[in-house]
């Protein structure tokens, strides 16, 4: 399993409450011994390890022990103890016992694992490595220390049966009391909500800790590195146009508010989710005029129900280049890239790479004109690009206009403008961005074309669209909050248009009795169509079926996340196989965190 939670075999779970447990660690001795030290490795931070035999227990950290004692024993005979552990969040099991420097965890999965623990000698502290890299994060502290000079002995987490009803992960998010609705905890929440769909190896500072590395292979089957990224949905395809979408979308909302997201404490989280894409379309960009546009293929994807830590099916990649075009996909990843260098204007270096590749894609999208699923025909039947591609060449020219000043890029967005006539728009979203050319060449061009597109839009969007009984606009049924949201997030100052603004708001957040964000309010859903989430307690199987047909909660909350939403009359059932209405995705929550932010910085 890649980032491993396996319990050691030698260690035995007697009784459990939520917060502690009792268990028996039990073992051959390796060797003959005058005195005992034991290490207990944990898999996620303890409160405190108690033995009551007698003896010393003293801790490194919060995830290491060490229990001493003058006990003594032959090779080969049992050596046993009781210990009963305390905790407060996850459910700390131990991953690694080490008896006088000899591993007593038992046969494991070493040869699985993309992350394993190991003791590191040279100076006793217990360290996560990644494999190929000379660096290790120091278990419990966050830091970083230099392997060099080190021996390091393995410490292999082996298979093991453990709970699988330890109490879910606490809110990260804390309420404020802000009312009607608590918009700092939600925008909280609705970042947080990208560290459930992290794909890669994760930070020391991941605060979804029933995640772990994953898919650290993406890219082999090309001889590149295209890990990291956002897993798009309830699934664990890294589809390359929502998820340059959702970049550019999140990099857009930290720079119109920044009050906003500061207020609430998460300017920097916000920035963190739009690194997270930024860092990984930088990947993709792999050479002029080239971009891996897809990791993942949807059919193989799609017939696996379990945790991606644990996926072994292909994950080909998919990449568009001058030979097979996608000026789509390219347009829409150039987009992202401009805002994130807008947005990292405070790292020259991180900045200036992403406007570089911003400009290459750019060209690349405009001079080798094509839709992208005839290139990367493994994302048609999932994100067909049904706007075309004028909408994306507009979007990025008229982005990197903003980003650079260069009339040139303002000169060829109009361009774009008047040979896709994109004066029109039904909805904005993933696929068509025309609406958000809308406000951008109104913001920075001003003339009264682009400021009659934007009025006609707002105008039929609030006086023409269809409403449920309930007075949620619904623009489509696939996914009807998350297009409420995008309506409500573009830039609408007005009091009129943001009061309707704030109303649908308030509807995805209660105010018909009910939150349809995961974790927030009354009523909130508890199932929702989302692979990972579903999954219980590790070390229990997510693939026999359980997950899917378990009649109660997610066992893991995915705090944050906003569900697909109602039909057109209101109706909404929290069913975790009903896609539809239930499932959640980067595109959903990435102008909802706009529009929380937008919510804080004019309360």
């Amino acid at each position: 399993m890649t980032g491993s939670t396996r319990m050691c075999e030698t260690t035995t779970i007697t009784e459990a409450w939520p917060g502690g447990y009792k268990g028996t660690v039990s073992f051959p001795a390796p060797t003959d011994y005058s005195s005992v030290t034991l290490e207990f490795l944990l898999l996620h931070p303890a409160t405190s390890i108690q033995i009551t035999t007698g003896g010393t227990m003293t801790s490194e950290s919060d995830t290491h022990f060490i229990y001493t004692s003058s006990d003594s024993g032959s090779a080969g005979s049992i050596v046993s103890y009781d210990f009963q552990v305390a905790y407060s969040e996850q459910q700390a099991l131990i991953g690694g016992l080490v008896f006088n420097g000899d591993d007593v965890c038992g046969s494991g999965g070493l040869r699985q694992v993309r992350r394993v623990w190991f003791r590191w000698v040279k100076t006793g502290v217990t360290c996560v490595v990644h494999v190929g890299q000379d660096r290790c994060d120091v278990c419990g502290s966050g830091k970083k220390a230099s392997l060099e000079g080190a021996h390091l002995t393995s410490l292999p987490l082996p298979t093991g049966a453990g709970l699988t009803t330890a109490p879910p992960l606490p809110n990260p998010c804390d309420a404020t009391g802000t009312t009607p609705y608590d918009y700092p905890q939600v925008l909280c929440m609705s970042i947080l909500f990208y560290e459930a769909q992290r794909s890669g190896a994760l930070p020391s500072d991941q605060r979804v800790t029933w995640r772990w590395d994953s898919a650290l292979d993406d890219g082999q089957d090309v001889g590149l590195d295209l890990t990291g990224g956002y897993y798009d949905a309830g699934d664990h395809v890294k589809f390359g146009l929502p998820l340059a979408y959702t970049g550019t979308v999140l990099a857009w909302g930290a720079i119109e508010y920044e009050a906003g997201l500061t207020a609430a404490g998460e300017y920097e989280n916000a920035r963190a989710a739009v690194r997270w894409v930024a860092e990984y379309l930088l990947k993709a960009h792999s050479a002029p005029a080239t971009l891996y546009g897809q990791v993942g293929d949807g059919a193989l994807d799609h017939a696996y129900w379990g945790r991606p830590e644990e996926m072994t099916m292909d994950r080909p990649a998919f990449k568009v280049d001058t030979d097979n075009p996608g000026s789509d996909v390219a347009g829409e990843s150039a987009a992202a890239l401009a805002a994130a260098s807008i947005l990292f204007s405070d790292d020259p270096s991180f900045s200036a790479d992403c406007l570089d590749a911003a400009k290459d894609l750019y060209d690349f999208a405009d001079q080798y004109r094509e839709i992208y699923t005839v290139s990367i025909p493994a994302a048609s039947g999932y994100y067909d690009s049904f706007s075309g591609y004028g909408d994306e060449l507009a979007w990025s020219a008229i982005w990197l206009y903003k980003a650079t000043g260069d009339e040139t890029y303002h000169t060829a967005a109009i361009g774009h403008w008047n040979e896709f006539g994109l004066g029109d728009a039904a909805q904005f979203s993933w696929d068509d961005k025309s609406a958000g050319c809308f406000v951008l060449f109104s913001e920075l061009d001003g003339g009264s074309t682009y400021t009659s597109a934007l009025q006609g839009f707002v105008d039929k969007t609030i006086n023409g669209a269809t409403y449920t009984p309930e007075g949620l606009v619904h623009l489509d049924t696939w996914g009807a909050l998350r297009h409420a949201m995008n309506a409500a997030d573009l830039g609408i100052e007005a009091d009129t248009y943001r009061s309707w603004a704030m109303g649908q708001l308030g509807y995805v957040l209660g105010s018909t009795g009910r939150s349809f964000v995961v974790g927030y309010g009354e009523n909130p859903p508890t199932r929702p169509h989302h692979r990972a989430s579903s999954c219980p307690q590790y070390p229990a199987s997510c693939t026999d079926s359980w997950a899917q047909n378990n009649p109660g909660p997610n066992p893991h909350p995915l705090y944050g996340a906003l569900v697909g939403g109602p039909d057109e009359s209101d109706v909404y059932v929290d069913d975790r196989m009903d896609y539809i209405h239930n499932e959640v995705a980067c595109d959903y929550n990435a102008a909802f965190v706009g529009v929380l932010a937008a919510a804080v910085q004019n309360s």
